[in-house]
């Protein structure tokens, strides 16, 4: 049995959008004035500590690669 659903009509009028809309703007602009935001120097300092990290995680991959490659390679000779 089909269930048939009917779109309810729009509550609200363009303009109650509108203010809900600006109201939503003004505090999302109020909260990012509250933000701490990080100096030039910070933002250095720490992208080079992520590409650190990602530099030696992908060495410590590719090693960890190569030495199960190795081992399961003897264990399918055998």
């Amino acid at each position: 049995m089909a269930v048939e659903k009917t779109l309810k009509p729009a509550t609200g009028s363009g303009e109650d959008i509108t203010r809900k809309s600006e109201s939503f703007l003004r505090g999302v602009w109020t909260e990012l004035e509250k933000t701490t935001w990080p100096t030039p120097h910070e933002v250095k300092r720490l992208t080079s500590v992520v590409i650190a990290i990602i530099v030696l995680l992908g060495f410590y991959m590719a090693v960890l690669n190569s030495v199960l490659e190795v081992i399961f390679n003897w264990i399918a000779r055998i």
